[in-house]
């Protein structure tokens, strides 16, 4: 899990540089939405790695079994011992337990927030004229009557929120405080949002922030996700409109600019101050998305996203399998360390290491033991020895589990000594 999260990290990483490289190319060359829609690459990504990890190839490792004759033949008692966690399995506690404190978190002070707004339901004649503009318009009018809109003196910005249960929020004076075509287009604004499904992708985001928490580039890779929603968002808001419109629409944005409460992560903050100045640029240069090179862009991005995680992940699971699929030409029993033999104590080890070009095993670690320490030195020692057949490329990180197994009389003459390949659960590639 640990070493999944490592090279995801790296991976997105990479990807969100060149998702802000491009950035300016794109919006203005092929449009908002269209960078906006490049965006989806990342939870794309996760997910196709996510499906190559769980490969059945990729969770095989060998199984040796390391006997120790003893001349009963009655079944050995094992003597309870201490199994400390690995220390990937406290990397993956810590790990854990910070996304569920963070989600916690979230969910707490959104839910405060919202409660501290004290919602209105507004009346039915309120509410008809607020959409009545808006039910004339293609593709608005089918979003219309799935959610509720309330008013709120608590706030100064509108928001929608809620994935099952949308409600949008308004400013208690926002008949008031805005004419009837800034009205319209703000109306247009948070539809457009829920058309396009943006609660949902917000909530996708808010996932991977928190799965990669220790990545400040993810924390900032939100922000700018939201900036690139905004912009799609006055893109489409725009599309239908005559130009004279922008001046009001910008007026309508600046007004809704009035910082209200931060709350991170979370669906509020209508237009962020530093990102107003960009989508003020963006409305001076408005232009309509191109379509067809919108489609372009993603046909070209999302093959090669997915060629290099398969890539990526075919190589670990054809390393995994070249070093399974034969056995070793020269292998080194351990010795049954004589303590462990005298206690009846029984267990395993887990091993990685390099398989060279010229067959010989370098750089051998241990990954886990049950028990700890107890079998780690006579497991290195004769691993350390090994040689297996010359491979077509250096082969790194491959695992083997070593049984350490005492063995009755009977056993021995029925060959319990043996080698066998076998799938197991543990994720510990």
């Amino acid at each position: 899990m640990i070493s999944w999260l490592i090279e995801q990290t790296i991976f997105l990483s990479l990807l969100v540089f060149w998702l802000l490289i491009t950035k300016p190319f794109v919006t203005r060359f092929i449009g908002a939405s269209a960078q906006y829609l490049q965006w989806t690459l990342l939870p794309l990504s996760i997910l196709v790695s996510l499906i190559a990890i769980h490969s059945p190839v990729q969770n095989t490792l060998s199984h040796y079994k390391v006997g120790q004759f003893i001349l009963s033949a009655k079944q050995v008692s094992i003597t309870a011992t201490q199994n400390w966690l690995s220390m990937h399995n406290v990397l993956v506690f810590i790990w854990l337990s910070v996304v569920i404190g963070l989600l916690i978190t979230l969910i707490m002070q959104h839910r405060t927030y919202i409660k501290s707004l004290q919602l209105t339901a507004i009346d039915q004649g309120t509410r008809q004229i607020l959409i009545s503009n808006q039910s004339q318009m293609k593709g608005q009018r089918d979003c219309i009557d799935f959610f509720q809109i309330y008013v709120s003196d608590k706030v100064n910005s509108p928001f929608v929120f809620g994935l099952f249960n949308t409600k949008l929020v308004l400013p208690l004076q926002f008949l008031e405080d805005f004419n009837q075509a800034q009205r319209d287009m703000i109306m247009a604004h948070e539809l457009t949002h829920l058309r396009r499904g943006d609660l949902f992708w917000n909530s996708a985001a808010q996932l991977i922030v928190l799965l990669f928490w220790f990545n400040p580039i993810m924390w900032f890779a939100y922000g700018q996700f939201r900036q690139s929603q905004e912009l799609a968002c006055d893109q489409s808001v725009l599309a239908s409109r005559p130009k004279s419109m922008r001046l009001a629409y910008a007026k309508a944005l600046l007004l809704c600019n009035i910082a209200g409460p931060k709350i991170p992560l979370t669906f509020i903050n209508y237009g962020a101050k530093n990102a107003m100045q960009e989508r003020m640029l963006r409305l001076k240069t408005h232009k309509k998305s191109k379509v067809w090179a919108s489609i372009l862009s993603m046909l070209l991005l999302v093959p090669l996203t997915l060629s290099i995680n398969l890539v990526n992940a075919g190589d670990k699971t054809g390393k995994q399998a070249e070093a399974t699929s034969s056995y070793p030409t020269y292998r080194v029993e351990p010795i049954y360390p004589a303590l462990a033999a005298e206690q009846a104590i029984e267990g395993s080890v887990i091993l990685s290491f390099d398989i060279n070009l010229d067959g010989t095993v370098s750089d051998v670690k241990v990954v886990d033991s049950n028990p700890k320490v107890v079998f780690d030195d006579a497991s290195v020692i004769a691993v350390k020895q090994w040689l297996y057949q010359q491979p077509s490329k250096k082969l790194d990180d491959i695992l083997v589990q070593l049984d350490f197994v005492l063995e009755s009389e009977n056993n021995k003459r029925s060959g319990a000594k043996h080698d066998t390949t076998v799938k197991v659960n543990d994720n510990l590639m």
